[in-house]
């Protein structure tokens, strides 16, 4: 459970987390609230039995049917790609990605299979701001701006 506080608290000493604050939950969880992407804070759920991290409700409004939620699955899967650079890649040996929806709210959760939870919490931060600022960013203009306050030019 340390390992994923340090290294949420070294992004914060950076200045990536405009705020950030941890909170103890029940046996072997732990509750973390980070202003980063986009103007709310977000939830991140450690769960130390499973070794799990969640971001629980990441993306709003978005039906299970959409072709949108389609196309994030399979972006999810793409990120195991080995044509990918290390940096961008998620190992599949090492953690994976999923998410799910809920009556139209979906969680991304990345399980680290090695036991490695700073990879795991690196690789956890990195695909949300993949998915915010490159899978968003271009066809999904008008979710963004609905959601999440982007502006609409």
């Amino acid at each position: 459970m340390d390992s994923v506080e340090q290294e949420l608290r070294r992004y914060a000493d950076r200045g990536v987390f405009r705020s950030f604050d941890a909170k103890q939950g029940r046996a072997g969880k732990r509750r973390f609230t980070i202003a980063w992407l986009g103007p709310r804070s977000q939830e991140l759920l450690f769960d130390a039995k499973r070794s799990t991290l969640t971001f629980p409700g990441l993306l709003p409004n978005l039906p299970a049917q959409s072709g949108m939620y389609r196309e994030l699955r399979v972006f999810l899967k793409s990120r195991a790609s080995d044509e990918l650079p290390d940096h961008r890649r998620i190992d599949p040996d090492r953690a994976v990605a999923n998410c799910t929806n809920r009556k139209g709210s979906v969680s991304l959760t990345v399980a680290s299979i090695d036991g490695d939870l700073s990879y795991a919490t690196r690789k956890t931060l990195s695909l949300v701001n993949e998915i915010f600022l490159g899978f968003l960013r271009g066809p999904y203009h008008e979710y963004m701006a609905a959601n999440f306050d982007e502006p609409e030019e």
